[in-house]
């Protein structure tokens, strides 16, 4: 019961979940689950937003795809249509956003304020974000908050080419350092991405259940009710919005080349632009069908 979980659910996962729709608003009337948006594909939002914002973010050097790739317009219309179609799911509107691969910039949090959203957590430096820290935008009478997501999380993931074993040690570690950081306050937040990790949702609340009873638990809460809790919180003001990614998904340097500055990867954002380009044409046509151009979108 004291268990409480912010699932972050894309378009995808909606079909699956359909019966189970009455335990989740259940659990979500009691306070227990809370649901996120997750755009489908996890795409990397700050690369189609704006390349050229985020190109001071890359190393020296990096090869980039050889046409300009600034489409503010796809990843609005996205974040809008996902969230509709989870409102219409759910009941309601999701507060927070997890982006694909943990990585925002400014921009895209000031987007994500505008269009309803209380929170947003994704990855950046250790050096510059202190396990716990966040920042606030106060960018009008509502505040939007952005979580550092802890570094805790990379135990529970590999990267592609490591091997992959979990026990319940490895739970024990992983809760013992939660209640450590509790004790002086802080409320780390965690991702566990199923799709990488080493270990099942299930077992490691399996773990954490048959501790329950121990003293000093770990302390779990609701996204959004820690955003609400702004005593918890440890804001600092000066933090800067990297576009980095999980640990476990990077690239030969932290952050961008995940997606971005092989021949490959920049072959593949060509072909998006020029598709884009033609999709607009037939849109802008004044002969376009509908249905085929919202499959196209």
């Amino acid at each position: 019961p004291s268990a409480k979980i912010t699932a972050a659910i894309s378009q995808e996962d909606i079909a699956g979940l359909k019966h189970l729709l009455p335990n989740i608003q259940a659990l979500m009337n009691e306070g227990r689950v809370e649901p996120a948006l997750r755009l489908f594909g996890d795409p990397p939002i700050p690369l189609i937003y704006d390349l050229d914002f985020v190109r001071i973010f890359l190393p020296p050097g990096v090869t980039l795809p050889h046409v300009k790739i600034s489409r503010d317009s796809d990843v609005q219309e996205r974040v809008a249509r996902e969230r509709a179609e989870l409102k219409l799911f759910l009941g309601k509107n999701p507060e927070g956003f997890v982006p694909g691969g943990g990585s925002l910039t400014m921009p895209i949090c000031e987007l994500l304020k505008k269009r309803g959203f209380g929170w947003t957590a994704g990855n950046f430096p250790d050096s510059e974000w202190g396990e716990g820290a966040v920042l606030r935008l106060d960018l009008d009478a509502s505040p939007f908050t952005v979580f550092k997501v802890s570094s805790l999380s990379n135990r529970f993931h590999r990267a592609e080419t490591q091997p992959c074993v979990w026990d319940r040690n490895q739970s024990e570690q992983v809760f013992a350092e939660i209640e450590r950081l509790n004790a002086a306050g802080i409320l780390p937040a965690l991702i566990l991405d199923e799709s990488r990790s080493c270990v099942k949702l299930d077992d490691l609340l399996s773990h954490f259940f048959s501790r329950e009873l121990t003293p000093g638990k770990p302390e779990m809460e609701l996204m959004s009710d820690t955003v609400k809790d702004y005593g918890k919180l440890t804001t600092v003001s000066s933090l800067q919005v990297w576009p980095f990614s999980w640990n476990w998904i990077r690239g030969p340097e932290p952050g961008l080349t995940s997606w971005i500055g092989s021949a490959q990867k920049n072959a593949a954002w060509e072909s998006y632009v020029k598709t884009r380009l033609d999709v607009d044409r037939y849109k802008n046509s004044g002969s376009a069908d509908l249905a085929v151009l919202d499959q196209a979108m």
